[in-house]
């Protein structure tokens, strides 16, 4: 085994009490040993930061960094914060409620090569619901080979298995030259597909082997995802929005895709804000976008340019027509 390359794994931690000896343990225990593993404490009101501080002094490849303050700051800056502490050639993200098999590091590793341009390397992944297995995608990707960026981002859309792949920070090496002028936008709870649009500006590789388990996700019942629904949500118009923009030289075809999902995503969020009583300042901001990116989409099926045409039109009746058909199903 190859273990010339340090590789800086990098864990926001946030109350993570419960579940950080398994995380920790996980990623201490790995087959592949050149790590420098760095937890960023993102002001924890629970003894997650003493713990991690007694690990530090067993472990001398473990920093604990803190916000200044222990100021709890997100995901973003947490992980934004390791970035800029990391030595190591390669980047791995780990959530603190989460964690990876033994050989995960390793089996991603064996891919990496002289190859100046193989920026990415891509495992798979598995989940788990309160210790049982679960169902991360409706569709099965099976796939081992090298992809230019471009030609991975074509695949963004094309099921959701893809889209986890490509999405997800964890289940990934990252050359850390890719983040050489990009950082996680701070402030949002969609930092993960924000950052593509700027990672996806690089010309570089990635290798993909789904036959890697590389992570394992587990969903609870603390889970930022599994909050109700609130004003933040709406970063999600943000995000998709800004997809429609960073890749205007892509593709008509992927084009068209990304229109549709920010048209139908507007929707989804438009109704979700409308029956949970949030209130939002910029709705009106926010239709003239919708009526720009609808335009802009000439190759919509005809049953979608009416429905985009009947919200657009009267948005609170259709979607008060969409929960009321959800409801007799």
């Amino acid at each position: 085994m190859n273990i010339s390359c340090k590789i800086s794994v990098i864990v926001p931690v946030y109350n993570a009490k419960k579940q950080l000896e398994r995380c920790v343990e996980s990623i201490r225990k790995q087959t592949y040993s050149n790590l420098e593993i760095i937890f960023v404490d993102d002001g924890s009101t629970d003894c997650s930061y003493e713990m991690l501080a007694k690990w530090e002094k067993i472990d001398s490849r473990i920093k604990v960094l803190y916000h200044p303050q222990h100021a709890n700051k997100g995901v973003s800056a947490s992980r934004n914060l390791g970035l800029e502490a990391s030595t190591g050639e390669w980047i791995r993200f780990v959530d603190s409620d989460d964690y990876l098999p033994a050989d995960s590091i390793e089996r991603l590793a064996e891919h990496i090569n002289e190859d100046a341009n193989r920026w990415m390397i891509i495992g798979n992944q598995c989940g788990e619901y309160m210790g049982k297995p679960m169902r991360l995608y409706r569709s099965k990707v099976s796939f081992q080979g090298e992809l230019t960026a471009k030609q991975l981002l074509l695949k963004l859309n094309e099921n959701d298995h893809w889209n986890g792949l490509i999405v997800a920070p964890w289940n990934k090496l990252y050359k850390k030259d890719i983040f050489s002028n990009c950082r996680f936008l701070e402030g949002i709870i969609y930092e993960d597909d924000e950052v593509l649009h700027h990672i996806f500006q690089h010309d570089f590789k990635a290798y993909i082997d789904t036959d890697i388990v590389g992570y394992v996700y587990c969903k609870n019942e603390e889970s930022i995802t599994n909050l109700s629904f609130s004003k933040r949500n709406l970063d999600a118009l943000t995000v998709f929005y800004e997809r429609v923009q960073a890749f205007a030289d892509m593709p008509e075809s992927f084009q068209m895709e990304n229109r549709k999902l920010f048209l139908e995503m507007f929707i989804e969020n438009y109704g979700k804000a409308i029956c949970h009583q949030v209130s939002y300042d910029d709705w009106d901001g926010w239709f003239r976008r919708f009526h720009a990116v609808k335009k802009e989409s000439k190759s919509l099926a005809m049953k979608d340019k009416i429905r985009f045409f009947y919200f657009e039109k009267m948005p609170k009746s259709y979607v008060k027509h969409i929960s009321l058909r959800g409801k007799n199903k």
